[in-house]
């Protein structure tokens, strides 16, 4: 973060993963019962026919003062890098995003009412905070509903810095939406929920009303309408 005029467009990501010593010790203890839990898992995943190579370790829940104190570590460390972009003068220069890769884990945390967790096609394990910043660019306090995918991220960087977007990319450029001069890019959003990486075990299609998942060779499906069962429990 030297002389911005020798700077060329970086894109740096920093994820805020934290758990306290004493929590990780309790988390230890119990590595005997998550095991056991675990081969559960790997005997549901093999029914479905899907081979699951590595091992896995079922956490217990996580306490709420574990939680509050995780939080409170996020928020800080958020504000040490704004409070950083701004001393060197770059905050009007850096876009900043804000997201999560998917809900809550498990029983941990809250999804204000949606079904589902992680892994879960469901708008709790689908639906996740975005927020975008940028003094000058980005409108301060505005909400928009427009829909965002994580594989919108690459192309919208990419057009924020003026270069080119590759034609192989996935995802859309959103930077019009994020700057307030577009309601919406997207019409409808795609999620893939992978256990390994040749693998979809569940496709979903989401657009502003109807919502509908495949299963991974499975005859059966899912077919939501949010506007009337935003719980979605009536298939």
């Amino acid at each position: 973060l030297g002389d911005q005029a020798a700077l060329k467009p970086i894109c740096p990501c920093v994820s805020l993963n934290y758990v306290s010593p004493e929590y990780r010790r309790s988390v230890l203890r119990d590595r005997s019962r998550g095991s056991r839990q675990a081969v559960k898992a790997i005997a549901m995943l093999r029914h479905y026919g899907i081979q699951f190579h590595g091992s896995v370790v079922a956490w217990p829940t996580v306490p709420l003062e574990e939680i509050e104190r995780t939080i409170e570590y996020l928020d800080q460390q958020t504000g040490v890098l704004l409070d950083v972009l701004a001393e060197r003068g770059l905050a009007d220069n850096t876009l900043v995003v804000f997201t999560s890769d998917n809900g809550p884990m498990l029983r941990d945390g809250d999804t204000a009412g949606l079904r589902g967790r992680i892994r879960d096609a469901h708008e709790g394990g689908i639906r996740v905070p975005f927020i975008a910043r940028q003094p000058g660019r980005v409108p301060a306090g505005v909400r928009s509903e427009a829909f965002q995918s994580l594989v919108d991220l690459a192309p919208s960087f990419l057009s924020a810095c003026g270069l080119e977007v590759p034609h192989t990319m996935s995802g859309v450029d959103q930077s019009a939406v994020w700057r307030g001069e577009a309601d919406a890019i997207r019409e409808h959003v795609l999620v893939e929920n992978r256990h390994q990486p040749t693998t979809v075990f569940a496709n979903t299609y989401v657009d502003e009303r109807y919502k509908i998942t495949t299963y991974y060779e499975q005859k059966y499906g899912e077919l939501f309408d949010l506007d009337t069962d935003p719980g979605e429990v009536h298939n």
